[in-house]
């Protein structure tokens, strides 16, 4: 058993998916403590030993673990002298509970990249944390979800078509498309040739679906720290 993985679908599925009350999460702990922590799948537990240790009343104690039985997560298996069998479930082991995650094909081509900034950060990772125009370094926060070419002009929200900007290019470029912005760049001495070259270079390859950023990032939600940098 992963402890720390068992300790967490517990936390995160059982007790929220079964609607476990206080009461039926705290003798749920208490019971998987003398249990799997120890090695064993089931205890025998008499009412009042439980009710000392828990400080629950035994009727209260009766009620929930009936509870706790038919929404799957304890069985109580059997009775004996000294009182009655409890297994304790972990979430792996109740039906329906636990699904695997495997892995699933992605169509980028269907993905919006603009809505709710939920792929800010794989956009980012494909600029390598810079405005896509000028190169200023960003930082989550502070970055903008731009379009390549503009909305007005019918520009859609793919991978192909949506940048990370710093703010002060997105409000200077408004309705220019990319290549034309890139050029007042060059000219305000913003960009260098070099620069410029590269950009347009980056740029052919956004739109022409070379450069896809890796949607597995947006799910782990990193954000990188960082202050902007003076442009290129």
């Amino acid at each position: 058993m992963d402890t720390n993985q068992t300790v967490r679908e517990i936390e995160d599925v059982l007790f929220p998916r079964l609607e476990l009350d206080t009461w039926e999460r705290a003798i749920y702990w208490h019971l998987f403590r003398h249990t799997h922590l120890e090695g064993r799948s089931s205890v025998v537990f008499g009412l009042d030993s439980l009710s000392r240790s828990t400080g629950i009343s035994t009727s209260k104690l009766r009620d929930s673990i009936r509870s706790m039985a038919s929404k799957g997560c304890v069985s109580v298996d059997e009775r004996t002298r000294i009182g009655h069998a409890i297994k304790v479930l972990l979430p792996e082991e109740i039906p329906g509970l636990v699904v695997s995650a495997e892995p699933q094909s992605v169509d980028l081509e269907q993905i919006d990249f603009y809505l709710e900034r939920r792929y800010l950060q794989p956009l980012m990772e494909r600029q390598h944390g810079r405005c896509f125009f000028c190169m200023r370094v960003l930082i989550a926060e502070s970055a903008v979800l731009d379009h390549l070419v503009p909305q007005v002009a019918g520009g859609s929200n793919s991978y192909r078509n949506i940048v990370v900007a710093c703010h002060e290019c997105n409000a200077r470029k408004q309705a220019l498309d990319a290549e034309e912005f890139l050029r007042l760049l060059y000219r305000d001495g913003i960009l260098g040739q070099t620069d410029l070259k590269e950009r347009l270079e980056v740029f052919s390859q956004v739109v022409s679906g070379n450069l896809v950023p890796s949607i597995g990032a947006a799910e782990q939600g990193v954000e990188r720290d960082g202050r902007c940098a003076p442009a290129r």
